[in-house]
């Protein structure tokens, strides 16, 4: 089976447009969460969490044509800049965007709602069809991230949406993996994409995961792991990576930047809710089975370290059984918030530049490690370390969770 590069990849994020202004925002400490009380005062009642990460930097809503354009979210053009980011950092010739053998994955957890706002304010309040734009329905369908990409750059290949929730971005990652590996394409362009809306929010209040004690010091929210945490902040942005085999980089003499080796993606069946250990620790061990490789051989998981207080205490519990105190830990939703589907690509894409850089990011806002959730080698500063080996996990609402393997780049092909 082939082997699987990573030779580029972009970001839209609420702390910085692009990989480099994300990585700069991330050493500084910088957090990406605001209160958004006047926002959004009025627009949803009985909503307790009145904090958010939105994408405040201005767009370049220019780079993309306007044809293309008028039939985009919000998300899906964070997406669409996300991937034009990928391909510039990768050099991949955009001639073969249409001989079938790229392809694109991308999901998310709700197709842009601000979107589905507007399409139902039109269709319900007036009964009418007549005010909903003809290129409405592009705009909230399922598939409209991944759809409109390929649209917008020509992709004839393989072009699925991965709507797992908040683990959609480490699926669509694993499964154009799983293409390339398998020969069905030479290279895939995947990621995730989440887009802020109250009435998001309002779901995760509804479910008891949102944080709710924090609406006047976003600067202490969400707090992963933290024993005073009190739930999660949504946020969004897009994380995009260009994948292709080993053998098509090295034709076209690609720069890699890491590699993908293994992958899993299972479901919890107990809760649609609550995380359980038991199915993340299958997962977990699953994608080191898949990459061939032991627990020891992994240097660094990215956590999905949301700041939930039932899914940091199952996923420590998790890390604990299957890793030991061996490898260091980190989550970034202190710094981004929870950008849901995005949150797996955003996160992988920055691990990927940490294994680059020879440092990891700490996890924000961990002031008192929760009792619960010791046992894990927490990174509690920034820290100069040689990563050879990563492991991302996300785990979403619905029982999906997904890891994925990533190792440093192949020296053979540098040289």
């Amino acid at each position: 089976m082939n082997r699987v590069v990573i030779t580029g990849y972009g970001v839209v994020s609420p702390i910085g447009i692009g990989v480099s202004a994300l990585m700069q925002a991330l050493k500084r400490g910088q957090c990406g969460v605001r209160a958004l009380g006047e926002a959004w005062n009025g627009d949803i009642d009985g909503t307790y969490c009145r904090l958010g990460a939105p994408v405040e930097a201005e767009l370049d809503l220019r780079s993309i044509p306007r044809k293309q354009r008028r039939s985009m979210g919000r998300g899906t053009v964070f997406a669409q800049l996300a991937a034009n980011e990928a391909l510039r950092h990768s050099g991949f010739p955009l001639d073969e965007m249409g001989g079938g053998r790229v392809g694109v994955m991308i999901g998310s957890t709700i197709t842009s709602p601000s979107s589905l706002s507007d399409f139902y304010e039109d269709f319900l309040v007036s009964k009418s069809v007549r005010q909903v734009p003809a290129n409405g329905f592009f705009r909230v369908m399922g598939n409209s991230s991944a759809a409109n990409v390929a649209n917008c750059l020509g992709v004839t290949g393989r072009v699925h949406s991965t709507p797992a929730a908040c683990a959609s971005g480490v699926v669509a990652l694993g499964l154009g993996f799983e293409l390339i590996r398998a020969g069905v394409q030479d290279a895939v362009i995947c990621g995730g994409v989440e887009e802020l809306h109250p009435s998001t929010t309002a779901i995760f209040d509804t479910v008891g995961a949102a944080s709710m004690n924090f609406n006047n010091s976003p600067e202490l929210s969400p707090a992963p792991f933290d024993k005073d945490r009190d739930g999660t902040v949504c946020g969004e942005g897009a994380g995009v990576l260009l994948i292709e085999s080993e053998a098509h980089a090295a034709e076209r003499g690609a720069v890699v930047l890491g590699r993908v080796e293994g992958f899993a993606s299972t479901a919890d069946a107990e809760s649609l809710a609550h995380p359980g250990v038991p199915a993340m620790v299958n997962c977990m061990r699953l994608a080191l089975a898949d990459a061939g490789v032991e627990a020891a051989d992994v240097d660094y998981i990215s956590a999905h370290g949301t700041g939930t207080r039932e899914g940091d205490r199952a996923e420590a519990k998790a890390i604990t059984s299957v890793f030991g105190m061996g490898p260091s830990v980190s989550s970034l939703k202190g710094y981004l918030g929870h950008t849901l589907g995005a949150s797996g690509a955003i996160e992988a894409i920055a691990t990927l530049e940490m294994m680059r850089g020879g440092f990891l990011i700490p996890t924000a806002k961990l002031r008192t490690i929760d009792p619960e959730c010791e046992g894990v080698n927490h990174v509690r500063t920034l820290e100069k370390i040689i990563i050879s080996r990563a492991m991302k996990c996300s785990f979403g609402f619905g029982g999906a969770n997904g890891a994925v393997v990533l190792g440093a780049r192949d020296e053979r092909m540098e040289g």
